[in-house]
């Protein structure tokens, strides 16, 4: 427990409140375990709000970005952003067997990207969310053993 007064040091800051709706996510992935705490996010997409945590596990470390946006169309409008900014994906694919949502991966020089959102088919859906899983790029033969991807395969969503 933290005990510090804020009156010890006139520079002291609280932490920033915890991240909302990180729950879906939680703390652990499989063989993947969070770093510390979701906290707020930068949000350079427009979305609502914004948290990020760091996982890590044998295959390295990468990044869980959440990101929410009004709706649906606006989450899938910035994941559309996101390749204007850095290229075409690798691949894209369907989130759910189904054919509900989409997934963009990034197999990149330096780092490796999964980008997905999900729609109103979706099961479960939670309306308006954008994921983003960004890692180093490794030594993998190929973008199936990328950190990246590895911990998106882990998620519970």
């Amino acid at each position: 427990m933290n005990e510090r007064d804020a009156s010890d040091d006139a520079e002291y800051l609280p932490p920033p409140p915890p991240a909302e709706d990180t729950e879906e996510i939680g703390a652990t992935a499989g063989d993947w375990r969070i770093e510390s705490d979701w906290t707020n996010a930068a949000n350079d997409l427009g979305s609502r709000d914004a948290a990020a945590a760091v996982f890590a596990s044998d295959a390295g470390r990468a990044t869980v970005t959440v990101l929410q946006f009004p709706t649906d169309d606006a989450a899938a409008q910035a994941a559309l952003d996101i390749r204007a900014r850095i290229g075409d994906p690798t691949y894209t694919e369907q989130v759910f067997d189904d054919g509900s949502g989409t997934r963009y991966d990034f197999d990149g020089a330096t780092v490796s990207r999964v980008v997905w959102h999900l729609d109103a088919q979706s099961r479960p859906h939670s309306p308006g969310r954008l994921y983003i899983v960004e890692a180093p790029t490794n030594a993998a033969d190929s973008f199936a053993g990328q950190a990246a991807y590895q911990l998106y395969l882990a998620l519970p969503l």
